[in-house]
């Protein structure tokens, strides 16, 4: 009834397929009675629509792509970004405001301050601040945001230091708690950055903290340095080939038996 209330006398239609799928419609159609749509010029119809519906295809791939690449573009500049403005002022300031108080609680709320108002919004900073009793093995701690670090126990079990707060210079205010934990004769300290459990391979899989921590439980009672390279030496033969996406820092702190 439409056909016949526009007064059409011919018409023909083909989908947009593009080898995998049906992405649209190409119609076409004529009121002109002395026009009659032929076999062949439908088979003409269909590869053309067919020829559209692949170079659509391509187009909103390289959309994508470039999409992509963009957004890689920025996510690597604001990595650099982090890494070079942020990070490099964090110590010196942490250093300059723990001369005035020993409550690391405070501590990370006053570096937090100074930081987000010296800051842009898209900068932040993950942060692990700690006080350690060499003679007790008593530590206290606020992990801001951080890979939460293990407590490697004589007998291969793991403690996670989980995070105590947000990281800092991500929101005006925020509240950092401190945590504890305590080191007996022989236990580990193993901090570490994002670089070993984020590390991928040829498989697109995550090292993982599940791994990482398995490994140091394997390593207890170890002396340091083997940890450190046996830790080192696992993730560079899980990344294999694939490109480093990000630093590798691990620091081992042992309590003396």
């Amino acid at each position: 009834m439409s056909i016949i209330s526009q007064g059409l006398h011919t018409a023909m239609a083909a989908p947009l397929f593009d080898n995998q799928s049906v992405i649209g419609l190409l119609y076409a159609d004529s009121a002109d009675t002395a026009d009659r749509y032929t076999t062949d010029e439908l088979k003409a119809f269909t590869l053309l629509a067919n020829c559209i519906a692949v170079a659509l295809t391509h187009a909103r791939y390289h959309t994508m792509e470039a999409e992509k690449q963009r957004l890689d573009t920025e996510l690597g500049a604001a990595r650099r970004i982090m890494a070079t403005l942020l990070v490099s002022s964090l110590l010196p300031l942490l250093r300059g405001l723990a001369g005035s108080s020993a409550d690391l609680s405070d501590l990370v709320h006053r570096l937090n301050g100074v930081l987000f108002a010296a800051t842009e919004p898209i900068r932040y900073a993950t942060l692990f601040v700690g006080l350690l009793d060499p003679a007790t093995g008593e530590l206290t701690y606020v992990n801001a945001g951080h890979n939460p670090p293990y407590v490697v126990r004589g007998d291969g079990a793991a403690d996670a230091l989980a995070g105590t707060g947000l990281p800092v210079a991500l929101m005006d205010e925020g509240v950092w708690r401190a945590g504890a934990a305590s080191l007996a004769p022989g236990d580990l300290l193993a901090l570490y950055t994002d670089g070993i459990p984020e590390a991928w391979n040829v498989d697109d899989e995550d090292y993982g903290d599940e791994r990482l921590r398995d490994l140091l439980s394997s390593l207890h009672g170890r002396p340091t340095a083997d940890v450190r390279d046996a830790v080192l030496s696992d993730v560079k033969a899980f990344v294999g080939g694939a490109p480093t996406s990000d630093d590798v820092t691990l620091v081992l702190l042992r309590r003396r038996p």
